[in-house]
């Protein structure tokens, strides 16, 4: 995709580079005049299938893009508002075109043929885009149906699969719209238009079937409101959403009493809304199918105007319990964590108090020997800060000469045995000190670690009470 306007300083050759052409370029062309589509109002058809393909597909950006000469044309578009064309020298669907499948760009940043656009580094942000082809019943591919996101990401054969089925109805639709306008411009020069209706309708009834296959490969519903006789029309998906028979017709009471009463006054609000300014809505609700299981659905729909006045609702309807279930467990996962986490650090924080008030000294020793843990009673034996004695190696805090003394039965604790003896030691102070050392082992963790307890006593009344060292 490319933003009109941009890239106008592009050389010839990176012009020619940025994108191939079709080897039937010039019948493509021609067949995509003959749509007689380009730079024509918006229909609301087109427009349905191009908010299935965002919803369906979980993106902000889905377009019908038809791929002229020089620039790509928006038939529908739904997240680039104010965007009727791009240079086709920039776009993503003049790829597309040429593929027999998805086009598929996971990372645009890491793709060489779209990482340096103005669009990947600046606003829209496009990082993914997935196009399907809109291949006529003559082999042209006239444009594609495309879904964009501003994050990495890729489809799954779900998505995939949906993506096709709209790009097949999107094709439906344009060649039943260019017979009806060729029946019609016969029309004024025969009265033999029967038969032409008769197959125009049969094309549009294909559609329409078409169209149902796909809401019920996307979960999506479709239903229609006239404002003016109060008629509701549903698609045979959301009749299944709602638990009623396909051929059941609701008042807008009844639609709106399927909703959780905790829901209903948003939904209310929703339509009215809608009503009164035009903004669409797009919303998450608690549901109560026929059958009285409760449901999530995701609803979205918008009024359609005439002469300034509402006279029609349509939207679509989305069943999201599975969606809703995982973001809801993973919340209460995430709550679980915070509570055991907050727990922990409450008992570690408990345990520091107790260990700091008591007259043993405690110190931690890591299996290279350098220190974890020091409670206040230790490194006030030590003549050490708290912040002198983190991570600082047991020969530091000993002295060299200590440390050496030492050294035969710390390995000795370290390949599993315990030594108690007397010795007197000087610190790194200087300062000498008689005591009675307990080492011993603590268990292996996981078989990745060990770790040795020191008790130490002091013998000289100037120094504190007996207590504990811990390696």
């Amino acid at each position: 995709m490319a933003l009109a306007g941009m890239g106008k300083a592009e050389t010839k050759e990176n012009y020619m580079t940025r994108f191939p052409f079709p080897s039937n370029e010039v019948e493509r062309l021609d067949s995509l005049d003959k749509l007689q589509i380009l730079d024509t109002e918006s229909e609301k058809e087109f427009d349905s299938l191009v908010r299935v393909a965002s919803l369906v597909c979980e993106v902000p950006i889905a377009l019908i893009s038809l791929v002229a000469h020089d620039r790509q044309w928006f038939k529908a578009n739904i997240g680039l508002p104010g965007v009727f064309e791009t240079e086709r020298k920039l776009a993503f669907c003049a790829h597309t075109i040429v593929q027999d499948d998805l086009f598929e760009v996971e990372d645009a940043l890491q793709d060489p043929r779209f990482r340096d656009s103005d669009l990947v580094l600046k606003e829209p942000y496009i990082r993914f885009y997935a196009g399907a082809s809109l291949t006529l019943s003559d082999g042209a591919n006239v444009g594609t149906i495309c879904v964009i996101d501003r994050r990495t990401r890729k489809l799954d054969d779900r998505q995939r699969e949906v993506l096709r089925h709209l790009a097949h109805a999107a094709v439906k639709l344009l060649e039943g719209r260019r017979a009806l306008i060729e029946e019609r411009r016969i029309t004024a020069f025969s009265h033999a238009t029967v038969s032409a209706l008769d197959d125009t309708m049969s094309r549009l009834k294909s559609n329409e079937l078409l169209l149902n296959r796909t809401g019920e490969v996307a979960g999506v519903g479709g239903w229609k409101v006239d404002l003016t006789s109060q008629h509701i029309e549903w698609s045979k998906e959301t009749c299944r959403i709602h638990g009623v028979a396909p051929d059941f017709v609701p008042d807008l009471a009844q639609a709106i009493a399927f909703y959780a009463p905790e829901a209903r006054d948003l939904i209310q609000t929703a339509v009215e809304t809608a009503m009164a300014t035009g903004a669409p809505w797009d919303v998450e609700a608690p549901f109560l199918r026929a059958d009285g299981a409760r449901i999530w659905v995701r609803s979205v729909g918008e009024a359609e105007f005439e002469a300034g006045k509402p006279v029609r609702l349509f939207g679509a309807l989305q069943d999201i319990t599975k969606q809703r279930m995982l973001v809801d467990a993973m919340q209460s996962e995430n709550k679980q964590r915070r509570i055991a986490q907050e727990a922990l650090e409450q008992a570690q924080a408990d345990l520091q108090t107790i260990l700091d008030h008591t007259p043993a000294l405690v110190v931690y020793w890591d299996r290279d020997l350098r220190n974890r843990f020091a409670n206040r009673a230790s490194v006030e034996w030590f003549g050490l800060s708290p912040e002198e004695m983190r991570d600082r190696h047991l020969s530091q805090v000993l002295g060299p000469m200590a440390f050496a003394d030492m050294a035969p039965r710390l390995n000795s604790v370290l390949s599993g045995n315990s030594e108690l003896f007397e010795d007197t030691i000087t610190l790194a102070s200087g300062e000498r000190r008689q005591a009675m050392f307990l080492i011993h082992p603590t268990p292996r963790l996981a078989g990745l670690m060990a770790y040795t307890v020191l008790s130490v006593m002091s013998l000289k009344s100037s120094g504190p009470k007996p207590g504990k060292l811990m390696l």
